[in-house]
């Protein structure tokens, strides 16, 4: 994708663009990569779908997950806009997101939807890959290390900075407390409190050292409480959003089983 390009739209294969978009049957699937990912990796998911879904690939970049969190609502609105704009609102939507990279953009979806009638957008089901991590200073710095792809020496005074920020941002989180504001969410809060009610599918791992199963299995079953339908594979040997490279016709399989699910529901 280009710098001015925030996402990019695959449409299914053999098939007329006009056709698909006028055929309000067919599912759109909008992915949300990790932090450090690349459409090029992404990509290698989005082709799960490539044969009976619109495919929409997006990612933010890795100031914004870590340094720019603001820039994250703007990707967010940006993508529901598009989704406007290509006149597929009447269509199936799911969203497919990846770690809490992918997770800060969907839960600035959610918000869009929740505060803005501009944003008359229905998601049918989501499909959770590697989230929530839990949120600490730990997890944080394990999931920046893994984005940088960079040598040794600005790696770490990336990883610094990022750690001088993060205690700025306690501190201004505790203040706000004491002044009886509210602070920004986790996305493991945002999941639980979440007022859609679509079916969720998670895909996890107990071998994961950057989201741990059991931060996974709280939120699904705070979900399942809630009275959401709530699908889940749980691996025992995949490492951080690296499910499908290692258990992959067990993932592709789990992913189209359950948008079939989901269209099934609507009917």
């Amino acid at each position: 994708m280009s710098d001015k390009s925030i996402y990019r739209i695959v449409y299914p294969q053999n098939k007329l663009e006009a056709a698909v978009r006028e055929d309000t049957t067919v599912p759109v699937v909008l992915m949300l990569g990790w932090s450090g990912c690349s459409d090029k990796s992404l990509k290698k998911y989005s082709d799960i779908y490539q044969e009976k879904c619109i495919v929409i690939r997006s990612f933010a970049p890795v100031g914004a997950i870590f340094f720019k969190r603001g820039e994250l609502s703007s990707l967010a609105a940006n993508l529901l806009s598009a989704i406007i704009d290509l006149q597929l609102t009447s269509h199936p939507l799911f969203v497919h997101f990846f770690s809490n990279g992918g997770g800060g953009v969907y839960s600035r979806i959610l918000n869009h939807l929740k505060t803005s009638a501009y944003f008359d957008i229905t998601i049918s089901g989501t499909i959770i890959d590697s989230a929530p991590a839990e949120h600490s200073i730990s997890v944080a710095m394990k999931a920046l290390r893994a984005s940088l792809k960079l040598n040794s020496i600005l790696k770490y005074f990336i990883m610094a900075l990022f750690l001088m920020v993060v205690c700025i941002q306690t501190v201004m989180g505790f203040v706000m407390c004491l002044a009886g504001l509210k602070s920004s969410e986790s996305l493991q809060e945002t999941l639980v409190r979440d007022n859609t009610s679509c079916p969720q599918l998670f895909l996890y791992s107990k071998c994961d050292e950057i989201c741990s199963y059991l931060t996974v299995e709280n939120v699904m079953q705070a979900r399942i409480k809630s009275g959401v339908d709530v699908r889940s594979l749980c691996w025992l040997d995949s490492p951080h959003v690296a499910h499908l490279k290692v258990h992959r016709e067990a993932y592709i399989t789990q992913c189209l089983q359950f948008i079939d699910h989901c269209l099934d529901s609507r009917l």
